[in-house]
């Protein structure tokens, strides 16, 4: 199985061979996330996506000669405008924002993104998906009316949850930068009149470094907020593997990874085709490992395995979200051997063979072996009791328990044979996944009655292997609650 590490990992590139940032000319960096299914859920926030922390670097350049010190400071001031969605109490999808521009810088660009607000200032927590960057021949200026909007589009909606407040930001390189905005006790550019109230529950800030804000409640900016706007019947959306490379696979189960987002009044469910003729949809559980009860094909292409979701929202402000980029099929097939076989260097005429007991060497590796460590006793022992929890789900699969004994210094202990140690009784068949406690007693005087060399031995060492055997993939034998007990009797 392969592990990953969880959390997060700050990715950066800089042109600085010592990682400084005091020496780089330019630099980047993000941050990499992974924990598994992520749903993440803050006070302000509802995304598939991790906010991303906005951290601003701050430049200054000296110029320094033999007679005076000329120091050049630059800081570029960034707006925001605080909002909250306010009637609407299931929240909504923002798709765009339209701001309005005065002037602009010619080759610069401009960055506009959504944040959190905190004690009613803006945090440097962006919203996922509300980062937007528009080149300079994006941007539309209206020189005196204010009339003409610049729409910065959102690559998917971005949802805002109801009586939060969030902010809109806008920054640039350039102080070139103007938007309209409207001053209380102002006259309309357009003739209206005199601006005699604020238009919204709302405060426009100024910053020098995108941290320390300082409010302006007197002016707003000029902006339109659009949201999407959702059909309020049920839709079926359905995803296939697109690459085709005439395989497939035989699953055991399977584990559907989707990061989703079910809000309240919408709902998502899921079904999954496996492919073929007569297969059919069959509903599936996403984020949790599917135990099938026959054996399943993977298969790949347009007419291969198909994923279904059904969504549906009673109101046409909100949907259920998906991240596509993160939903995943993990097929899982199990690796077990039909039946544990045994194989001795033992003659021909080895009576072993025939006494129903499973012998093992380190040659014949099953599919399916937990070995225990090596355990050496302080004082020898003619017995051991192993106890385990196990779940034998068909009469077609069983649970083996060898040992292998140290019984004299000179035997190499590596050349030492495994034999099997039979239950106390028979392994009873649980079909519905519950466990029985089993217990094997190894007793050397009555572990064969063909050579008189495996009766009365003491032992020093031992240690104990699980083979699992099914005939199914499907229906295999698990065990848990692992424990041996050496005693000594005689």
């Amino acid at each position: 199985m392969i592990k990953f590490k969880t959390g997060e990992r700050l990715v950066k590139l800089t042109d600085s061979p010592n990682n400084s940032d005091t020496e780089a000319t330019s630099y980047s960096f993000a941050t990499y996330t992974a924990s598994g299914v992520i749903e993440t859920k803050e006070t302000t926030i509802l995304s598939t996506r991790i906010p991303e922390i906005d951290q601003t670097r701050l430049s200054n350049s000296r110029t320094l000669t033999d007679t005076d010190r000329d120091v050049k400071v630059r800081y570029y001031d960034p707006l925001a405008q605080s909002f909250v969605i306010g009637e609407i109490n299931t929240g909504a999808s923002i798709t765009k924002v339209d701001l309005f521009f005065q002037k602009k810088h010619a080759s610069i660009p401009v960055t506009m993104h959504l944040v959190t607000v905190e004690n009613g200032v803006p945090t440097q927590s962006i919203v996922p998906f509300s980062k937007v960057v528009k080149k300079p021949s994006g941007v539309v200026v209206s020189d005196n009316d204010a009339s003409r909007p610049t729409a910065f589009e959102f690559d998917a909606p971005v949802y805002l949850q109801p009586g939060v407040e969030y902010a809109i930001v806008v920054m640039s390189n350039s102080p070139e930068y103007r938007l309209w905005m409207a001053e209380t006790g102002g006259e309309d550019v357009n003739g209206l009149g005199r601006i005699d109230k604020n238009p919204y529950a709302g405060v426009s800030f100024k910053s020098q470094n995108a941290s320390t804000w300082t409010p302006d409640q007197s002016r707003d900016f000029k902006f339109t907020m659009y949201r999407a706007k959702y059909e309020t019947v049920d839709k079926q959306y359905t995803f296939n593997t697109l690459i085709d490379n005439g395989t497939a696979q035989a699953l055991s189960n399977l584990r559907v990874m989707a990061e989703v987002v079910s809000l309240p009044k919408t709902s998502i469910t899921w079904e999954i085709k496996y492919g073929g003729i007569d297969s059919t949809f069959t509903p599936i559980n996403i984020n949790e490992t599917t135990y099938l009860d026959a054996v399943e094909t993977l298969k790949f292409g347009a007419s291969g395995t198909i994923l279904r979701a059904t969504m549906g929202s009673t109101s046409d402000y909100i949907s259920p979200m998906l991240d596509l980029s993160r939903l995943s099929i993990l097929g899982i097939t199990n690796v077990i051997s039909t039946q544990a076989t045994s194989v001795i260097d033992a003659p021909a005429e080895d009576s072993r063979k025939d006494d129903g007991f499973l012998y093992l060497t380190d040659s014949n590796v099953a599919d399916v072996q937990y070995i225990t460590r090596t355990v050496d006793l302080n004082d020898p022992a003619d017995r051991l009791n192993i106890y385990l929890l196990g779940n034998r789900p068909t009469e077609s699969s069983n649970i083996h328990v060898l040992v292998k004994l140290k019984t004299d210094d000179l035997t190499s202990y590596d050349d030492v044979e495994w034999y099997e140690v039979r239950p106390s009784k028979t392994i009873p068949v649980n079909s519905d996944g519950s466990y029985s406690e089993i217990e094997f007693d190894f007793n050397p005087e009555a572990l064969s009655n063909a050579d008189d060399k495996y009766k009365n031995i003491e032992f020093a060492a031992f240690a104990v292997k699980i083979v699992l055997t099914s005939d199914s993939i499907v229906n295999i034998p698990t065990v848990q609650d692992f424990r041996a007990i050496a005693t000594f009797e005689n």
